[in-house]
């Protein structure tokens, strides 16, 4: 059983969200009318990082 912080995982948390919205509006060929587009663009990213060191010396991580 573990005790005390020697060998405790130390955990990290990080990532990032990037989102992008564009909107078209414009007019087309004569007696055509009008075009609208729109596009919704994600991109999203989690990383789990550990480490400890256990009782031999040695550094484990994941």
């Amino acid at each position: 059983m573990a005790q005390g912080d020697q060998s405790a995982l130390e955990l990290s948390l990080g990532g990032y969200f990037r989102g992008y919205v564009t909107y078209a509006s414009q007019d087309t060929a004569v007696g055509a009318g009008e075009e609208r587009h729109i596009d919704i663009l994600r991109d999203t990213e989690i990383h789990f990082t550990g480490e400890t060191t256990l009782d031999n010396g040695l550094t484990v991580g994941v």
